[in-house]
């Protein structure tokens, strides 16, 4: 692409309504220098959506965390144990959740809405980066769309070191792998059910508001007729 990413980075770093304007004009930048082929690649970057944009944004903001949550998936390729993963799991959500939170900031602050979609969006997005290009887009901060979420499905490459069992012999390292695996999935299942719960909460108390809204506001037009009405008999 270019010598160097950092034009492509200020993007991203950019509010998100003034993106288009400032990539066509490095498009034409690029283009005059005679750069035409950068050119192409500049004008051909999406408008990020709101959750991608919000997540770019903590990226920068929060540039640590954002590599600690990446530094998880490594980590549990080296856990020792079932446990250790867990541990590491329960991490990874607690994380994850603090950083939806802090994503909620950053949209209120500038000017967008956080809804309960665009939220679950901004999580499934941190729970994302099964690849390496997913994840160096994630920690540079220049998604231009959600990614989707995922769980640490390369658990079965790992290479257990399996003990001999109460018999003497040794385990089945089928069985044993799929127990331990299964002690994962139903941490990564409970941890998943409380965000859905917590998203559903927020859900339903955006739906309330959104509703007393419309009753205030048929309530003032009704006031709008009756002020018009006593208007006209003046």
């Amino acid at each position: 692409m270019m010598a160097s990413e950092e034009p492509i980075q200020a993007l991203y770093a950019l509010p998100l309504d003034g993106f288009t304007k400032a990539r066509n004009a490095l498009a034409r930048s690029l283009k005059d220098e005679g750069h035409a082929k950068e050119a192409e690649v500049v004008k051909g970057l999406p408008k990020p959506s709101v959750a991608a944009w919000a997540v770019n944004q903590l990226a920068r903001i929060h540039e640590r965390e954002i590599e600690h949550l990446l530094s998880l998936r490594e980590r549990v390729r080296a856990a020792p144990s079932p446990d250790e993963i867990r541990t590491i799991s329960a991490e990874r959500h607690q994380l994850i959740s603090d950083l939806t939170e802090k994503a909620r900031e950053v949209l209120e602050g500038s000017g967008n809405t956080a809804s309960a979609q665009t939220l679950s969006k901004v999580s499934g997005t941190l729970y994302g980066g099964a690849s390496d290009e997913e994840r160096s887009a994630l920690r540079n901060g220049t998604l231009s769309r959600e990614l989707q979420a995922t769980g640490f499905e390369d658990l079965g490459e790992l290479d257990w070191s399996l003990g001999p069992d109460a018999s003497g012999g040794p385990p089945s390292k089928r069985a044993e792998k799929a127990s331990r695996e299964k002690e994962v999935l139903e941490a990564e299942l409970e941890e998943a059910e409380r965000a859905v719960a917590r998203l559903e909460r927020e859900a339903r108390q955006t739906a309330r508001a959104a509703e007393v809204a419309a009753n205030d506001a048929e309530a003032g037009r009704a006031r709008i007729e009756r002020l018009r009405a006593r208007l006209e008999k003046l």
